[in-house]
């Protein structure tokens, strides 16, 4: 998979591990770790203990959907959960029976995105490309059949379903025939967007596929290329583009690109060691680079916009006091407001004030923590179950 870190949906945002390992929507999966999960005192008296895996919000909402992975006698199984009251309580949801990867059924997850609070995807792979559509609020869950069988990248819009399709052999190393694919929401039907580009790994190629946004009708194709990047738009669902050059796009491994209105667009770009970020106010026409230290991508932190100005960057534990920044002004202002303590975090804001995090503590323990003062303060939060 070409496609690591997570990616931000409208309104309610969720941020991403930039480490490289990620365009619109993608939700990270966080390495195996512990964190205690509390039934109701009215039920049970002894904690379950889960492994945090994926936080997926749901865009203009306070729902937040979070999947765990536990015990279940001796094996490992997941569990999905619902909140919609931004992390405050929790109740229990299905999820799709997945076959697990040397008794890891966690490892074979990679994308969780809503459309709304009813409507959701979880996509599965490497080892068993499938994806599973809900209708429901995850109550229930049924498999998509998808157009190729090989696929790295999945957006949604609350009326459109695109996902990016390449042909791969020797172990994923060596990737073509890289095609963008179009489907209402119920993934019944699909049509293949304009071919803009072919890329592969042989000579004189580009390396990576296509990074893929939208917002509403709007849809941009990213190119990463050898000499030049290259950024394509469409206003009507990707029928037709025109292509803008994009010098400050410029990345080793192709932009994320997250779009919060059909004008405001943020990226993220790795550059090697470190990776720098942008931000445009038309659309991808022209950009501007962000105020920030040296952001290296090795060392932990994340990146999450929240609105069309405003974004949340943090640096790590390993950066110093404060870690956190407050984004300003399409990124032209960088505010200290706290430090968040984490080797590696997951960031999901529902507003400017209020947000949660998977957070990784001394490399070896997660916890789930909640803001409600724009990340000045965290506190580590007891989910009620259901």
């Amino acid at each position: 998979m070409r496609i690591e870190h997570d990616r931000v949906h409208n309104g309610f945002v969720h941020s991403r591990v930039v480490a490289r390992g990620a365009v619109s929507f993608l939700v990270v999966v966080v390495a195996a770790a512990l964190f205690s999960f509390a039934p109701s005192t009215s039920r049970a008296a002894t904690s379950e203990v889960f492994s945090p895996r994926l936080l997926a919000p749901v865009p203009h909402s306070k729902t937040v959907y979070l999947v765990t992975q536990g015990a279940c006698g001796t094996k490992r199984c997941l569990t999905m959960w619902r909140s919609t009251d931004g992390g405050r309580s929790f109740a229990r949801r299905s999820v799709p029976l997945i076959r697990a990867t040397n008794g890891d059924p966690a490892s074979s997850l990679d994308q969780l995105v809503f459309a709304n609070e009813r409507d959701g995807y979880l996509a599965v792979g490497p080892s068993a490309f499938a994806l599973y559509a809900t209708t429901n609020g995850a109550r229930s869950w049924h498999e998509v059949a998808l157009p190729r069988k090989n696929w790295h990248d999945l957006v949604v819009t609350p009326d459109v379903l695109y996902i990016t399709t390449d042909r791969c052999r020797d172990h994923f190393v060596i990737c073509g025939d890289y095609r963008v694919w179009r489907s209402s929401t119920d993934g019944k039907r699909w049509s293949a967007l304009p071919a803009l580009w072919r890329t592969g790994t042989a000579k004189n190629e580009s390396y990576y596929g296509p990074s893929v946004a939208a917002y509403g009708n709007e849809v941009w194709e990213l190119e990463s290329a050898y000499m030049a990047t290259y950024l394509w738009r469409s206003s009507n669902d990707g029928r037709t583009f025109t292509r803008y050059v994009t010098p400050r796009l410029g990345s080793v491994a192709g932009c994320t690109v997250t779009p919060l209105s059909a004008f405001d667009l943020w990226a993220d770009c790795p550059t090697g060691m470190q990776v720098s970020f942008v931000h445009s106010s038309d659309g991808g026409a022209t950009w501007s680079s962000i105020s920030q230290h040296q952001f290296f991508g090795t060392v932990g932190g994340a990146f999450a916009p929240v609105t069309n100005t405003v974004a949340y960057l943090d640096y790590g534990v390993d950066s110093g006091t404060p870690n956190l920044y407050r984004l300003t002004e399409g990124g032209r202002r960088a505010t200290p407001v706290g430090d968040l303590q984490c080797s590696q975090a997951s960031l999901a804001f529902s507003s400017v004030a209020d947000g949660l995090a998977i957070c990784t503590r001394d490399y070896n323990r997660f916890l789930l923590v909640r803001t409600t003062d724009g990340g000045a303060q965290w506190s580590n939060e007891v989910l009620w179950g259901s």
